[in-house]
C-alpha cells in the first residue's frame, strides 16, 4: 500500500480530518515482529470520534483518532489536578471535570448541527469557562514534574485506544500472539474470558478481547514496575470510564441536533426584538446502544483491573500516588453530565445567545472562534 492510497481511503472516511500523519509499520517496527503485511498506522484528530481499522484491498489501515483521547486526556488531568487540591469526590462538582464535558458536548452539537443554540452552548465555554483549563496547561511550562505527569497521562489515554485497534489486527493476523498474551496472564484472563463468553455474542466478546489485549499490552512496559502497574490500572479504569461518558454524550448530541435540525433558526438580523425562540436538549447515560455497548465495556474493564491489582498486590483505590482514584470514578463521572447545562449566570448565557445569534449565516467567524479555542500540541509540525 502507498501512502497516497492510504490518504485517499482516509479523505473518503474522514473527509474533515485535521493534522494527518501517515506511517507503515515497515518504518517503525523491526521484521521479525512477524506481523503479516503490516498496516498503516494513520494519526489524525476528527469529531467522528472513534478510532478504526480500516480492511482495504491493499491492505489494512489503522486510525488513531487523537480527538477523542484528547479529551480523555484532559478529564485525567483535571482529574490529578483536582484532586491535589482536594475536591474529587461525592461532596464536590469539580469545575474542571463539569467544564471539558460540557465543552465536548459544545463541540459534537456544533459539528452535527450548527445552529443558535449549538453555538450558544459552545460560546458559553469559550467566553466564560476556557480560563479553567489556564493554570493546569500553563503549569506544564514551567513545572517539570506536572509535564511529566501530563506525557504520561497522554501517552496512557492514546495508547490504551490504538492498542485496542492493534489488538483486532493480531485476532485477524496472528491470533497466537493474543493466545500467547492471554496464557500468561491466565489466572485472571481465563475466567474473565469464560464469564463473557457466556453471557454476550462474538461480536461483542472480539471487542472486549481487544480491550484485554490492550489492558496487558500497557501492562508489558511497567515490568512488574508495581508504581508503574498501579497507575496504569488507575489510568485505564478513569480511561475507560471516561470514554464510556464521552460517548453518551455524542449520542445525546446526537439526539439533540436530530431535533434542532427540524426546526430553523429564526433569527431576523435587522430586528432590535429579543429573540423568543427555544431549544431543549436531550442528555442520558446511557442514550442508545453505542453507548450502552461501552459503559457495559467500561465496566468489564474496571473488574478485569480490579482482578489484576488484586493478584499482583497492588492498591488500585486509594489517594496515594499520582493517579487518586476511588471506587465510584465511572458513576461520578456518570453525574457530571446531568449538570453540564446548570446555568452559571442568566447574563452570560443571554450574551452568548446573542453572539450565537449574531453568527447566523456567518459559518467562517465560528469556525475560527472553535479552533482557535483548541489547543494543539505536537512533536511534528501541524497544519490544517
Amino acid at each position: 500500500m502507498t501512502e497516497e492510497y492510504a490518504r485517499k481511503i482516509i479523505s473518503h472516511h474522514y473527509p474533515d480530518a485535521k493534522f494527518e500523519a501517515f506511517a507503515h509499520t515497515d518504518d517503525f517496527m523491526e521484521p521479525e515482529a512477524q506481523i503479516g503485511r503490516g498496516y498503516y498506522y494513520v494519526s489524525l484528530y476528527d469529531e467522528k470520534i472513534e478510532s478504526s481499522r480500516l480492511n482495504t484491498n491493499e491492505g489494512v489501515i489503522i486510525i488513531g483518532n487523537t480527538y477523542l483521547s484528547s479529551f480523555a486526556y484532559n478529564l485525567a488531568l483535571s482529574w490529578i489536578y483536582e484532586s491535589s487540591n482536594g475536591v474529587i469526590g461525592p461532596d464536590f462538582v469539580s469545575p474542571l471535570l463539569k467544564y471539558n464535558l460540557k465543552k465536548f458536548y459544545a463541540e459534537q452539537l456544533y459539528h452535527r448541527h450548527n445552529n443558535v443554540f449549538s453555538r450558544a452552548v459552545l460560546l458559553e465555554t469559550l467566553l466564560y469557562e476556557q480560563h479553567l483549563m489556564i493554570p493546569i496547561f500553563a503549569e506544564i511550562d514551567v513545572n517539570t514534574e506536572w509535564a511529566a505527569t501530563a506525557k504520561m497521562v497522554s501517552l496512557a489515554m492514546s495508547n490504551f485506544v490504538l492498542f485496542h485497534e492493534v489488538g483486532h489486527y493480531y485476532l485477524q493476523y496472528l491470533p497466537a500472539s493474543v493466545d500467547e498474551l492471554f496464557t500468561a496472564n491466565e489466572a485472571v484472563v481465563k475466567p474473565f474470558l469464560q464469564a463473557v463468553e457466556l453471557q454476550y455474542d462474538a461480536r461483542l466478546i472480539e471487542e472486549v478481547k481487544c480491550d484485554v489485549f490492550s489492558v496487558y499490552l500497557r501492562l508489558l512496559a511497567d515490568k512488574d514496575d508495581k508504581t508503574a502497574m498501579q497507575f496504569s490500572l488507575r489510568a485505564t479504569v478513569l480511561g475507560y470510564a471516561s470514554m464510556a461518558i464521552l460517548y453518551a454524550i455524542q449520542g445525546s448530541a446526537e439526539k439533540t441536533a436530530e431535533e434542532h435540525r427540524k426546526i430553523p433558526d429564526n433569527v431576523e438580523l435587522k430586528s432590535i426584538e429579543t429573540s423568543t425562540q427555544e431549544y431543549s436538549y436531550i442528555l442520558e447515560v446511557p442514550i442508545d446502544d453505542i453507548s450502552a455497548e461501552m459503559l457495559l465495556r467500561a465496566k468489564l474493564m474496571i473488574t478485569l483491573c480490579e482482578s489484576i491489582a488484586l493478584k499482583e498486590g497492588i492498591g488500585l483505590y486509594g489517594i496515594e500516588g499520582m493517579l487518586q482514584l476511588s471506587g465510584n470514578a465511572l458513576d461520578y463521572l456518570k453525574s457530571f453530565v446531568y449538570k453540564i447545562m446548570e446555568e452559571g449566570s442568566k447574563n452570560e448565557r443571554a450574551i452568548a445567545r446573542l453572539i450565537a445569534e449574531g453568527f447566523h449565516n456567518h459559518p467562517e467567524g465560528i469556525e475560527y472562534l472553535h479552533l482557535k479555542s483548541k489547543v494543539f500540541k505536537s512533536e511534528r509540525e501541524l497544519k490544517l
